[in-house]
This record gives C-alpha cells, sequence and structure tokens, in this order.
C-alpha cells in the first residue's frame, strides 16, 4: 500500500519552496512505487490579507530594514518570544479553515514541512499525522522547534546541536544537508553547456544572482565588477526582477563581458561552467553552488539567518566575503587571478555537499515510519 506524503511550503522567499519542490521531485523520480506525494504552498490557500501581511512584512525588513530583521531573528531565539512570535505568526481563522481542509482532503498518511508555520499549524491541529521538518538553512531557530515534530532534517552539526539545545529529542534529528532538485545530481559537460549558452571557454565566466539583491546595491556592484581590467565573462541573473533587469541592462551599455538574464530554470549548468558565483547567502542558494562546486562569493548577506549561513561557509573554506562594495571587485579580481585558491575552494564546497539529501530524507521517514508501526 502507498503512503500519501503530503508537502507543505510557504511562499516566504525561494528557499522554502525550493526544498519542497526538490523533495517532490525525488520521491516522483525515486518512490513512485511506494508514495503518491502532493506539494502545496499553504500561502496559495491563505487569505489575500494574510498573505500579504505575512509575506510583504518579510520582504520590507530584509529589503529595506536588515538591520531591524537581525536583531529580531536574534532576540526570538530567546524562549519567551520565540513563544509570541509563534502566537504572532498564527494564520487567520479563513486561512486556517482552507490549508486544513486541504490537507483533511488529502488524508496524507505522513506531512513534511519546510516552514515552521505550517508546521506548527498541523501538530496543533492534526496530532494524530507525524510531521517531519525540514530546516532550509546551516542554522537553526528556536521557532522551528516544535516538541511534537516526528523528526527533524538539518543542515549540518551545528543545527543539528542547536535544535537538540531547544529542547528537541537528539535521536530524531537527521544530518542530511538541505534538498536540492535532483537536475543538480545530473553530471554535466562543461564545455556542451559553454557551446549551449554562447560562452567562450578560454575565458573565465563569473556568475552573479542578482535577484536578491536591491537595485541601488546591485548599480554598484555591477559597476565595480566590470570595471576592472581583465577578459572575462559576467553572467547576471536578475530573477524575476524585471525592474532590476532594466537597469542593469542600463549600465552595462554595451559591455560584451556582461550576459543579463531575467528568470532561469538552468542555475546548475550556470554554476557548473562558471568559476565561482556571486550572491547572498541565502541556505538554499548555497547548497546548490556547493552541489556544482562551485566557490562562493558572498555579498551582503541580510543578517539573521543569511549572516549564519555565510559564517558556516566561511568556516568550511568555500566562500569569501565581500563586506563592502568598495572591495568587491579586489574580491572578484582575485578570484579571477588565483587558480590555486579557486582549485582549494571548489574542491571543499564539494566535500561539504550532500547532493542526496531529498533522497535521504524520504528514506529516513520511510525507515522511522515502518519503526514507529512496530513498536
Amino acid at each position: 500500500m502507498k503512503q500519501n506524503i503530503l508537502i507543505l511550503s510557504a511562499g516566504v522567499g525561494a528557499g522554502h519552496n525550493s526544498a519542497a519542490a526538490a523533495i517532490h521531485e525525488t520521491i516522483g523520480n525515486n518512490f513512485a512505487d511506494c508514495i503518491e506525494s502532493r506539494w502545496i504552498d499553504v500561502l496559495k490557500l491563505s487569505t489575500k490579507m494574510f498573505k500579504k501581511t505575512y509575506s510583504d512584512s518579510y520582504l520590507t525588513l530584509v529589503n529595506h530594514f536588515p538591520a531591524l530583521w537581525g536583531l529580531i531573528y536574534k532576540i526570538s531565539r530567546k524562549k519567551f518570544l520565540s513563544k509570541i512570535s509563534r502566537a504572532i505568526d498564527k494564520p487567520d481563522s479563513e486561512s486556517k479553515k482552507n490549508i486544513l481542509n486541504a490537507i483533511d482532503e488529502y488524508s496524507p498518511n505522513i506531512i513534511i514541512c519546510t516552514h515552521f508555520m505550517p508546521a506548527n499549524l498541523v501538530l496543533k491541529s492534526r496530532c494524530n499525522i507525524p510531521v517531519y521538518i525540514v530546516a532550509t538553512d546551516y542554522d537553526a531557530h528556536r521557532l522551528w522547534v516544535n516538541k511534537k515534530a516526528a523528526g527533524y532534517f538539518v543542515s549540518c552539526e551545528q543545527a543539528k546541536w542547536l535544535v537538540s539545545k531547544y529542547g528537541y529529542e537528539d535521536k530524531k534529528i537527521f544530518i542530511t544537508g538541505l534538498p536540492v532538485h535532483p537536475k543538480f545530481t545530473k553530471a554535466i559537460d562543461k564545455y556542451d553547456i559553454y557551446k549551449k549558452l554562447g560562452l567562450k571557454p578560454e575565458l573565465p565566466a563569473v556568475l552573479l544572482m542578482a535577484g536578491g539583491f536591491g537595485g541601488s546595491f546591485m548599480k554598484k556592484a555591477v559597476q565595480k565588477i566590470l570595471s576592472i581590467d581583465k577578459e572575462f565573462q559576467l553572467i547576471i541573473v536578475c530573477g524575476k526582477n524585471e525592474s532590476l533587469e532594466k537597469k542593469i541592462k542600463k549600465i552595462c551599455g554595451n559591455d560584451q563581458r556582461a550576459i543579463i538574464h531575467g528568470f532561469v530554470d538552468n542555475v546548475q549548468e550556470l554554476m557548473t561552467v562558471s568559476r565561482f558565483t556571486i550572491t547572498k547567502s541565502g541556505g538554499l542558494s548555497m547548497t546548490e553552488a556547493m552541489v556544482c562546486g562551485s566557490p562562493l562569493l558572498i555579498f551582503k548577506p541580510t543578517p539573521g539567518q543569511e549572516v549564519e549561513n555565510c559564517i558556516y561557509a566561511l568556516e568550511s573554506g568555500f566562500a569569501m566575503y565581500a563586506s563592502l562594495t568598495d572591495t568587491l571587485d579586489f574580491k572578484v579580481k582575485m578570484l579571477l587571478e588565483n587558480d590555486m585558491l579557486i582549485e582549494k575552494m571548489s574542491s571543499q564546497a564539494l566535500n561539504h555537499a550532500r547532493p542526496f539529501a531529498a533522497n535521504d530524507i524520504i528514506e529516513t521517514i520511510l525507515k522511522t515510519s515502518v519503526q514507529a508501526i512496530t513498536t
């Protein structure tokens, strides 16, 4: 008899949905004979008011008041403040009803959550269904910890230590790494990709993931990078930010080194052919780069989880950090010129990567579910 697994995410930033999509695709590819799965972004079932308030308030804080977000992230680790935050994070009654109705309609045996909001809702309202929580950063926050959860999947030893410190049972915490889409695990021939993308294999390519940055930061960053007097190819990905894409095209003008994209679905190809990747330190973006063996140059991480992710990457040896726009060109130039450093960082990225995390998560859930039934 097949297991019905429901995957719940909340589209606050891209990482939570990316993790959910990775697990959903992995089930379809590797476990279709024993699992039926469905993935729901609970914000799509929420009222417009709750969705706007919940998502927009977070994005406003991280994009316009990052220091304030960092402070909130820090102080809400305290036990009594995390309880207040958890109470505020509850969806309104209509949103809650829609989410719970969707759960009851699917009638899952198991629920996997890649965001703490749906996890806490389900654990309070549907206690008979085992709920597993998949964290999406190289940190662990108290808001993610609910003692009723059937298990936790975390990125690294430090994250496990923190979840345990916040009162969760150590034996139910599993270090699997963060789940990435199965396409990141497929072997890629660099020269085929150079040809496909129209890149020059004799020139180094640098990938700039620009979508997560504000327009003013990115304008200065692109200007700084293109001020470097060297031959290289700068692949700029703007994501769904059309306004940013237009600004960057204007900034780059006729500079033939710049190759500008909007939204792309081949990040794994771009990371694989690039000498290194310039990005903020979102947990999933970092993980994708690690799996591709792409060294990171981290620029302007948001205080809070991104700073913690950045620290992990620096300590693990696969990243450099440009704390100022004025040092960005210096760091880029250093990475363009130092082959030995790039080779070392790439090796460290691959050493710390866990490309089959999604598969390991599902196998662990199936194993622990069987053990729970037989004991």
